[in-house]
C-alpha cells in the first residue's frame, strides 16, 4: 500500500481544497484507533477519517457513516469539549513527512476565538496524534509518552510538542542530498539502495520511479553522472502536476489492490481512473474494511456455533449416561422382588442376602447388598423406590435427548450455511438468524435499516433471487429465510430440498398450476444443490414438490419440514459466478 509522505501530500491538497472553511459537528470513534470528523462544508457533510492503528494508518474521506463505540478514548473525549462546532482553516502536511495538520479555530471557555493545531502522525509503531495551542505546547495527545521512559522525545500534556527526531536517511526530492546518496559505492542495488537510505517514498513508488527512468536495466551504485540526471530528471517529472490522474489497481475479480496519484506504468494489471485521490483511497480503504470485517464476523459465528456445538454434546453426554444407567431399572425391580420373596431369611444388621434368582435362564445364584440400618421391608422399598425413580427418568430423559438432536442437527445446518456465505450480506443475515436461535445476544446499538412496507418483503430482505426464462428462483441461505420462503410461498410454488442432506430451502415461483417446464426445474436444483452440504459432490438428488405438500413442524426449529407427494432429480451443483443476488 503506498500510503506515503508523496500521497499523504496529495491527498491533504485535496481535502484542502474540500474542507477549509468547514464546520466540525460530530467526532465518533466507529472501532479501536479509528477517529472520524463529520465536517459539514460547502453545504455538505463529509466524513474524514484517521486511522491510528499502528499496522494500519490512514487518512481518508468515508461516506459510511457508523455509530460511535459506548467508551471512548480519553483523548477524543478532550477533542469533543475543545473542537467541536470549530471551524477548519487549513489542512497541510510536512515536507516529505507523513504528518497531517489541521489547523482548527475554536472557542476558549470565556468564549474567545483561539488557534488549536491537530498533528497526526502516520509513522508506523510511532502513529500518534497531539492537539496543540498556537505555540506548539502540547493540550493532549493520543498516546502518552512519560519523562522515564526510554524514548527520544517526552509526550505529555504541557511540553512543547517536538516533531519526530530526524533520521540519517536522504529527502529523495533533494536534488543534492540524492547526488551525494547515489554516488556511493555499494554492494546493493539501486532499489535496495533507495529503499534503505530514502524517507518518505514507499517501495512501490520506489519501483515505478526506477522503471520509468531505466526500464527493466536499473543500474547498479556508484552511478554515473548521466544515469544521476536521468534519474532526477525522471522523479521531477513523475511529481509534475501535469501527470496527476489518481486511480485504483485492480486485481482480476475488480477488486481493489492498491491506490496510486498516478497511473503506475510498472503495474501491468487494471488500473481504474478516479475523479480524485480521495475516491481512490475510498475505494481500496472501503474494500478492505469489508474484508477485514466479513473475516472477523465469519470467525466470531463459527466460534459461536462451536461453542454452542460443545455446549449441547456435553450435555448429550450426561443425558445418556443417565439413560444407559435407568435401562438397568428392572434389575432394582427383580432385586426388590428377591428381596420380598426371602424376607424371612433376612435379620437386621445383615449386609449380605444370598438367593436363587429365578429370573434368569438358566437360574443363578446372586448375591443382593444390604443396608445394616435397614429393616428388610425398608431395603426391599428402596429398591422399588429405585426401580420407579428410573422409569420415571427414562420418560422424561427420552424428550430431552430427541431436542437436543433436533438442537445439534440445527447446528449442522447452520454450519452448511455458514460455509456457503461468501459476503458480508449473508453473514448478516446469518447473525441475525442466530441472534433469533439465541445463540448470539443482540448488540447494544443495531443500524436502523429502513423497515419494508408489509411483513413479507422484510422476511425476504437478502434471499437469492435468479430470474430465468421468465420464471423467479429463490433460495434462502439461513433458517429463517427458509422458514419465510416456507411462510410466504403460493401453493402452486415449486419447492426443492436437497434429498436426506442438510441444505437450503429453494422455491420457483410458479404462475400456472401444472408443473413448471423441466429445464426450469434443473436450474432451480442446480442451485438448491449448489448451497448444501453437497455442494462439491456431483449427481446429487433433489426432492421436489408443490409447496402445498410441504408443512412446518410445529415446536420445531425454523426451517424445519415434513412433505409428500415429492419427486426427485440428481443433479451436479450450479457455479457460483452464476448465481446471481437480488
Amino acid at each position: 500500500m503506498p500510503l506515503d509522505a508523496l500521497h499523504i501530500k496529495y491527498a491533504t491538497q485535496e481535502l484542502d481544497s474540500l474542507l477549509s472553511g468547514g464546520r466540525i459537528d460530530k467526532i465518533t470513534v466507529p472501532k479501536k484507533d479509528l477517529i472520524r470528523f463529520a465536517i459539514f462544508s460547502n453545504g455538505k457533510t463529509h466524513g474524514l477519517c484517521f486511522s491510528l492503528n499502528p499496522s494500519s494508518p490512514f487518512i481518508r474521506l468515508t461516506h459510511k457513516l457508523r455509530e460511535s463505540l459506548d467508551s471512548v478514548p480519553p483523548f477524543v473525549s478532550y477533542l469533543r469539549k475543545y473542537i467541536l462546532n470549530a471551524t477548519i482553516k487549513s489542512i497541510s502536511s510536512l515536507d516529505n513527512e507523513r504528518i497531517v495538520k489541521l489547523r482548527i479555530l475554536s472557542t476558549n471557555e470565556l468564549k474567545q476565538q483561539i488557534v488549536l493545531i491537530l498533528i497526526f502522525e502516520f509513522t508506523g509503531r510511532h502513529t500518534n496524534c497531539f492537539l496543540v495551542n498556537e505555540k506548539y505546547i502540547i493540550s493532549d495527545c493520543y498516546k502518552h509518552m512519560p519523562l522515564d521512559s526510554n524514548s527520544s522525545r517526552n509526550l505529555l500534556n504541557g511540553l512543547p510538542y517536538v516533531p519526530p527526531p530526524s533520521s540519517d536517511k536522504v529527502n529523495p526530492f533533494n536534488t543534492k542530498e540524492l547526488e551525494l546518496l547515489l554516488k556511493q559505492p555499494s554492494s546493493k542495488d539501486l532499489f535496495d539502495m533507495l529503499k534503505e537510505h530514502t524517507f518518505g517514498i514507499s517501495t512501490q513508488t520506489i519501483h515505478e520511479i526506477l522503471f520509468l527512468a531505466f526500464g527493466n536495466s536499473v543500474p547498479t551504485c556508484p552511478l554515473s553522472k548521466k544515469n544521476i540526471d536521468i534519474l532526477q530528471n525522471t522523479i521531477k517529472e513523475f511529481i509534475d502536476t501535469k501527470n496527476y490522474s489518481p486511480c485504483v489497481h485492480l486485481d482480476k475479480l475488480n477488486a481493489p489492490l492498491d491506490f496510486y496519484f498516478t497511473k503506475f506504468k510498472s503495474v501491468s494489471s487494471i488500473l481504474k481512473s478516479t475523479a480524485t485521490l480521495l475516491d481512490a483511497m475510498e475505494e481500496f480503504y472501503s474494500s478492505k474494511e469489508s474484508i477485514a470485517e466479513t473475516t472477523e464476523l465469519s470467525k466470531r459465528l463459527q466460534q459461536t456455533l462451536k461453542q454452542a456445538e460443545n455446549k449441547l454434546n456435553k450435555k448429550m453426554a450426561i443425558l445418556v449416561s443417565r439413560k444407559q444407567d435407568a435401562l438397568k431399572l428392572d434389575e432394582d425391580k427383580v432385586l426388590g422382588e428377591l428381596i420380598i420373596s426371602n424376607i424371612y431369611k433376612i435379620k437386621k444388621g445383615d449386609t449380605e442376602l444370598i438367593v436363587d434368582n429365578f429370573y434368569t435362564t438358566p437360574p443363578s445364584i446372586t448375591t443382593i447388598k444390604l443396608d445394616s440400618t435397614l429393616y428388610p421391608k425398608q431395603i426391599a422399598e428402596k429398591y422399588f423406590k429405585t426401580y420407579k425413580k428410573k422409569k420415571r427418568t427414562l420418560e422424561l430423559i427420552e424428550p430431552q435427548i430427541t431436542e437436543l438432536s433436533e438442537e445439534l442437527d440445527l447446528i449442522a445446518s447452520s454450519n452448511t450455511q455458514l460455509a456457503l456465505a461468501k459476503d458480508l450480506t449473508a453473514l448478516k443475515a446469518l447473525e441475525s438468524d442466530f441472534i433469533e436461535l439465541k445463540l448470539l445476544k443482540p448488540s447494544k446499538k443495531s443500524v436502523k435499516k429502513e423497515v419494508p412496507k408489509s411483513k413479507k418483503e422484510k422476511a425476504l430482505v437478502g434471499i437469492t433471487r435468479v430470474e430465468f426464462m421468465g420464471y423467479s428462483i429463490l433460495t434462502g441461505k439461513n433458517n429463517i429465510q427458509n422458514d419465510a420462503l416456507v411462510r410466504h410461498s403460493k401453493p402452486n410454488d415449486l419447492w426443492l430440498h436437497p434429498k436426506e442432506i442438510r441444505g437450503s430451502h429453494t422455491v420457483i415461483i410458479n404462475p400456472k398450476k401444472v408443473l413448471p417446464p423441466f429445464n426450469i426445474i434443473k436450474k432451480a436444483a442446480s442451485i438448491n444443490a449448489l448451497y448444501s452440504k453437497a455442494k462439491l459432490s456431483e449427481n446429487v438428488p433433489i426432492d421436489y414438490t408443490f409447496i402445498k405438500f410441504v408443512s412446518r413442524v410445529k415446536g420445531a426449529a425454523l426451517g424445519k419440514v415434513i412433505y409428500t407427494n415429492q419427486k426427485t432429480i440428481f443433479v451436479s451443483p450450479e457455479k457460483l459466478s452464476d448465481i446471481g443476488n437480488d
